[in-house]
C-alpha cells in the first residue's frame, strides 16, 4: 500500500485552534479531523456544511405549558 503525505504550512491559528477543538471534541487527531475536512469539502455528492439533526427538544418550555403538564399529573 502506497500512502501520501500532505503537508500544510502557515495554518492560521484561528483556524489551527478550531480544527484542534473539532477534533477533541469528536475524539479524533488533528490529522484525522483535517483529512475529513478536506474528503467532506471535495465531495461532489455532499455539501461541505452538513450539520447533524438536533438532538432532544430544540426550544424551551414555556410556563404555560409546564403548568398543563403538572396538572395532567395522577
Amino acid at each position: 500500500m502506497f500512502v501520501t503525505a500532505l503537508l500544510i504550512k502557515n495554518i492560521p491559528p484561528a483556524l489551527h485552534r478550531r480544527l484542534k477543538l473539532l477534533a477533541q471534541g469528536r475524539r479524533r487527531s488533528v490529522q484525522q479531523e483535517a483529512l475529513l475536512a478536506l474528503e467532506r469539502g471535495l465531495d461532489p455528492v455532499r455539501p461541505a456544511m452538513i450539520l447533524p439533526e438536533p438532538v432532544g427538544p430544540t426550544h424551551l418550555l414555556g410556563d404555560e405549558l409546564l403548568a398543563r403538564a403538572r396538572n395532567r399529573r395522577p
